[in-house]
């Protein structure tokens, strides 16, 4: 049995395994994104975002949580592994196959997006693929190898680094894109299988864990498919109602917004999952888990949101191209979906760990009747950047919601959590954007001012009100480092 010392110490070891890894990742990431901008034009990554959205419907139609339910399971044995792998396969042949039925027919709703059905078809076998890979994470996530999977992360990152930016130079246009996200999917596929494989595959059929999958597959079937229709129902509509080359805009414009998010964020995200799982039955630790987790979340994604949204018009003028430039604010506003959205699924993630997937279900119920009308009417009034505002009204009403409810299993304070981050935000980004309309110079010496006023006033404040409590955070994170390296 994994004592709560040694969960402890696997905790910190992921994160610090995670952060690094999620950096590098990031960084590579982030290089071949701005080659990819720089050698295509918004219509393929509008093409391929319309593609992508129809291909990960069809996923999520098939997706019943099985990950989820397999990591909160309190047992590991091989009838719950060969049971999930069974499932997953047969899933995944079944994804397929819808994919290669349907495919034609969305060609001739869209015949605007004249290669639509081969982008369809290829994503979907890098689909497949992914779904094989998948299998081995969510042992390596359960089992918290989170070494493993930093190392699976970097080497793939650096395989799509090279091949992402040489297809899309050679002119192959959108398909870049699919060749960009079938060479992520092959190396994690050969690194998960091969070298770093956890377990041998076999297929089998157990009752007591078909049972558990039960358990858990209504609610959050139902939950992670309207969880798709609110992160994805926007790039549906304006890419059906407004063209390609608008969706093209959104979608960068997305990825660079969720970009402070991923290098810190997610990981963290990934890593506490299965703590949760692990402390379900300690109120008092899986308080201090979930309360430290979401206190450092917030205050660094804001941080991060805040600075890149100062910078952000220079970034687009002297880096990825003025053709951008029309992303510009549709960019600001979705930061605050994207650092919003890390925060809802922590709390998720938390709420599914500890056996409430319903909770979850319901938010996105609420989420969803306000979206899908408010993204029509926001991109009939204001084009994308109505999409934008809809998704940032979803995900302050669903935070709102979740918190609410959230001493059902964790006792955490709202201000102690938001009040001087959200006030620290609003003051250094009101600074920034003043000195942004009233100041005209050199891009770089611009942006490194904008920069310094920033993060001084942010940081300042924060350390102003907060200085104590971060001491205390430190010599929380010294005693449990003592204590798991003495167990």
């Amino acid at each position: 049995m994994i004592t709560v010392e040694r969960i402890a110490d696997k905790t910190i070891r992921g994160t610090i395994y995670n952060g690094v890894a999620s950096s590098i990742a990031f960084i590579l990431s982030f290089l071949r994104t701005i080659f990819m901008a720089r050698l295509l034009l918004p219509e393929h990554f509008g093409a391929v975002a319309l593609a992508a959205f129809f291909v990960n419907t069809v996923n999520t139609l098939m997706t019943f949580g099985l990950s989820s339910a397999f990591i909160h399971s309190r047992i590991n044995n091989e009838a719950l592994k060969q049971t999930f792998f069974s499932i997953q396969c047969a899933l995944l042949v079944l994804k397929f196959a819808i994919i290669l039925g349907i495919s034609p027919l969305l060609q001739r709703l869209y015949p605007e997006i004249v290669h639509l059905q081969g982008l369809l078809i290829g994503l979907s076998l890098t689909s497949f693929i992914a779904g094989l890979s998948f299998i081995q994470s969510t042992i390596m996530r359960k089992e918290m190898d989170f070494s493993s999977l930093a190392i699976i992360e970097v080497i793939s990152s650096i395989v799509v680094l090279i091949i992402g930016p040489l297809v899309a130079w050679i002119g192959w246009g959108a398909w870049a894109l699919v060749a960009e996200q079938a060479s992520n999917a092959l190396a994690h596929f050969s690194l998960g299988w091969g070298p770093f494989r956890r377990w041998k595959p076999s297929l089998g059929w157990n009752r007591q864990s078909t049972t558990l999958f039960k358990h858990y597959a209504k609610p959050t079937w139902i939950r992670i498919n309207l969880d798709h229709l609110l992160d994805r129902f926007d790039d549906f509509w304006i890419g059906s109602s407004l063209g390609q080359v608008s969706l093209g805009f959104y979608d960068k414009a997305y990825y660079f917004a969720c970009s402070p998010r991923r290098i810190v964020a997610m990981p963290l995200v990934k890593i506490f999952e299965p703590v949760f799982a692990r402390l379900q039955d300690d109120r008092k630790r899986l308080s201090i888990a979930y309360s430290q987790s979401a206190y450092l979340l917030v205050r660094i994604v804001f941080c991060g949101a805040g600075w890149f949204a100062m910078i952000m018009p220079e970034f687009i003028n002297q880096v990825i191209g003025t053709k951008w430039l029309p992303m510009l604010w549709t960019f600001r506003l979705l930061l605050l979906y994207a650092t919003l959205d890390s925060l809802r699924t922590l709390i998720q993630n938390l709420f599914t760990a500890v056996g409430h997937p319903a909770l979850v279900r319901n938010t996105s119920i609420i989420q969803i009747i306000f979206f899908v009308p408010a993204v029509i009417l926001g991109t009939h009034l204001y084009d994308i950047n109505g999409a934008a505002i809809a998704a940032d009204g979803m995900l302050l009403i669903g935070i709102a919601y979740l918190h609410f409810h959230i001493h059902r299993v964790v006792d955490i304070s709202s201000w102690r959590l938001f009040g001087w981050p959200v006030l620290a935000l609003g003051l250094a980004a009101g600074m920034g954007l003043l000195i942004e309309n009233h100041l005209s110079g050199p891009p770089w010496q611009t942006a490194l001012l904008k920069s310094g006023i920033f993060l001084t006033l942010f940081c300042g404040i924060l350390i102003l009100a907060e200085g104590k409590a971060y001491y205390q955070l430190m010599g929380e994170i010294k005693t449990i480092l003592k204590s798991s390296r003495s167990s």
